[in-house]
């Protein structure tokens, strides 16, 4: 039976380097591109950006960026991306009253990076969570739906925008479909891990495959170590929470889902699977200070990279078992 192999990777703004890195390695010890790898690919904020550039065709039919070429996305453009200026930081009272960011420059980066290419075009099937705040509606930007309903066939630049639309970081965008808009706003407020929507579509896709056909690789883009004591927040206020209460929201959403996937596709026991594994999550621990989704400081970046590195070598055993499911079809 064929092997339906499914990658889904978190939000996190800046630290999407941190899956980038880890795609990047399973990319280098495969010899393969992970529009190739995997069968169908979802990602929320961050990870959309990564999911649709892992998909975006070049001229030959290739993909146009390898896994490590997103990495330098963060590294050299980050600090355009996340460039705040004093007018916005005075006037919108540091997030409070305005988003932290103008979308400019992001809008910048992400027209020269997928330019006129359309959902449609995907190398591999996509699923890319956003949320409409108009319609309170949760909405899936998907390549089945590209393909097979007029309007649906967004431009890849547009669909990043939605997904990455981030409350208080940047302003929600607008995008017309069939006459009417939509108010989109960042995918993580509902689905920061895209585990369960990919399996949602993967069973929409492929309705007819069997239980062990199926391998889902779940990439974090970490979470933080330190615990929020009991004594300290017992009495914040709207104040105390608001600088807060999107990470809470965050890695709690991420977490959860990743407890429900642990229960959905759990090892198959048998003389038939041989103990296999149908499930992988790759997740980093984080100090405070490299939490923040906007630090694109150069040197943020790099202690996050180094710390997909780290885990790249500390989980040898489980990617080595990975790779190995990736690379056979049986």
């Amino acid at each position: 039976m064929k092997r339906i192999r499914v990658l889904a990777i978190d939000g996190g703004g800046i630290r999407g380097v941190i899956p980038a890195v880890i795609i990047a390695a399973i990319e280098e010890q495969t010899g393969h591109p992970a529009s190739k790898l995997f069968d169908l690919i979802a990602g929320t904020s961050t990870g959309g950006i990564l999911a649709l550039g892992l998909a975006k065709p070049g001229l030959d039919g290739r993909p146009s960026f390898a896994a490590s070429d997103l990495v330098q996305l963060y590294e050299r453009r980050g600090p355009e991306i996340f460039r705040r200026t004093f007018y916005r930081t005075v006037v919108g009272l540091g997030g409070l009253l305005r988003p932290r960011y103008s979308s400019d420059n992001l809008d910048g980066v992400l027209e020269e990076y997928f330019g006129d290419t359309r959902l449609s075009d995907a190398l591999t099937e996509l699923v890319i969570p956003s949320y409409d705040v108009e319609q309170r509606n949760p909405i899936f930007f998907t390549t089945y739906f590209a393909k097979n309903r007029p309007g649906f066939d967004h431009p890849m630049k547009e669909v990043a925008r939605a997904t990455a639309s981030a409350p208080t970081y940047f302003p929600a965008a607008r995008r017309d479909l069939n006459g009417k808009y939509l108010a989109l706003i960042d995918g993580g407020i509902f689905a920061n891990n895209p585990t369960l929507c990919a399996y949602g579509e993967a069973k929409r896709l492929w309705p007819n495959a069997a239980e062990e056909q199926f391998v889902f690789v779940s990439i974090g883009t970490g979470q933080h170590a330190r615990p929020m004591f009991y004594d300290r927040v017992k009495n914040w206020g709207l104040l105390g929470w608001s600088t807060r209460i999107l990470d809470v929201v965050l890695d709690s959403g991420s977490e959860a889902v990743h407890s429900q996937a642990l229960y959905l596709l759990p090892t198959l026991v048998g003389p038939r699977t041989q103990s296999r594994r149908r499930y992988f999550r790759f997740q980093v621990n984080l100090e405070k200070e490299y939490r923040q989704m906007d630090n694109a400081d150069s040197e943020n970046v790099k202690a996050l990279r180094l710390a997909a590195e780290r885990l790249v070598r500390d989980r040898r055993q489980d990617l080595l078992q990975l790779l190995e499911l990736l690379s056979s079809d049986e």
